[in-house]
């Protein structure tokens, strides 16, 4: 019997059950693939973290523990995760991304300036675009954040089930049995932050899920892009006649990875829905079509280079927000944590810590009510 045990370990189920270890009770974290893998959402080696935030001002407060909690486990594990590049931010004055971003930094004293010539140099942008950048955002290590957390929660007691699948959850009273592929385990309580395969898991709770496809491209500057320095920040822009955003990051250097000295980008907004086996189902000629024509539009001096394509998935809630509540007719004893439809990785600390606090105290200190699943 299991204090808890947390389902699915990708970034939010690690940082729960590190939260729960930490706090002291017995768990376990079954995930059915490996730790880090690219059959979710956390693959892509890199993610933007930002708190102008003009999705919702309400995630302000949890981009502030979340800020706290990069700290944390940079601390707890030694690994560097965040990487102040800053943020530049390119777009017309009256596009609703650029207004929300300014208001969010207005409103919370968030230190926005004006771009500099260098950060602006290597964009092709219209003479009509605003930019500016947010000086205390830039990108975190997503493969490393998922290892430091795991790690971490191990060195506290956790016990870490890799390769193993969850067939059913039943629970019975004040117990919880979950039947793997593998083995049979009872908990009090039990987490569930498994992404994209959570509906197959829950499929009574009817949640208003929809599963969508992430392609990133990975572009190598050549000879011919020699003005490209690690310097460049991370970026976005809000382009009017383009549905969501355009995204990406500065050069990579890790030498332990493939994709050393290659840029990342992407484009971030609604997408076909598919299943998750389907996440690899695409054709790609037509998809670095896509790619290539952000390139060439906005860094026109690396459209000419070879692109790689990878994938990640999105698990998409209607109005684009994540639920972090417990499961209807749970007892309280299922926490869910799921929908977080493509920009939920920033608060993975923060998240973490709430995902604990509802099953070792019932409540979070955070407010989360925005986030409950009774608002479909």
């Amino acid at each position: 019997m299991y204090d808890a045990v947390v389902i699915g370990l990708g970034s939010m189920g690690s940082s729960a059950l590190y939260h729960l270890a930490k706090a002291g009770f017995k768990v376990a974290g079954i995930e059915q693939f490996g730790l880090v893998h690219g059959k979710g959402s956390h693959s892509g080696q890199t993610r933007l973290i930002r708190k102008a935030y003009y999705e919702s001002q309400d995630y302000i407060p949890l981009l502030n523990g979340a800020y706290r909690g990069w700290k944390e486990i940079e601390r707890v594990s030694g690994r560097k995760l965040f990487t102040k590049s800053g943020i530049a931010y390119f777009g017309e004055k009256d596009h609703p991304i650029i207004k929300g971003v300014q208001a969010a930094a207005t409103e919370n004293n968030i230190e926005l300036r004006a771009c500099t010539d260098q950060e602006q140099a290597w964009f092709d942008l219209p003479s009509t675009f605003e930019a500016f950048t947010e000086v205390d955002a830039g990108y975190l290590r997503a493969d490393e954040a998922i290892k430091s957390y795991a790690e971490a929660a191990r060195s506290l007691g956790a016990v870490i089930l890799l390769n193993e699948s969850v067939q059913t959850l039943e629970q019975d009273g004040s117990a919880i049995t979950i039947k793997t592929d593998k083995g049979t385990y009872q908990a009090k309580k039990v987490v569930i932050t498994s992404g994209a395969y959570v509906s197959g898991l829950i499929p009574n709770a009817k949640l208003p899920l929809s599963v969508s496809r992430q392609l990133i491209g990975w572009v190598k500057a050549g000879a011919s892009a020699p003005k490209y320095p690690d310097a460049m920040p991370a970026w976005i822009i809000a382009d009017k006649n383009v549905p969501g955003i355009y995204y990406g990051f500065p050069k990579l250097n890790d030498e332990q990875s493939p994709k050393n000295g290659y840029f990342k980008f992407a484009h971030h907004t609604v997408a076909e829905s598919i299943e998750p086996q389907q996440m690899d189902d695409f054709d790609r000629e037509v998809e670095e079509a896509k790619l290539r024509s952000i390139l060439e539009q906005y860094l026109p001096d690396l459209a000419t280079q070879p692109i790689e394509i990878t994938t990640c998935m999105y698990t998409n809630t209607p109005d684009e927000h994540f639920i972090i509540d417990f499961l209807p007719d749970s007892e309280n004893n299922i926490v869910l944590a799921t929908g977080f439809s493509g920009h939920g990785f920033k608060f993975v600390p923060v998240v973490g810590e709430i995902l604990a606090d509802l099953v070792t105290q019932g409540e979070s200190s955070y407010d989360i009510g925005f986030l409950g699943v009774g608002r479909f």
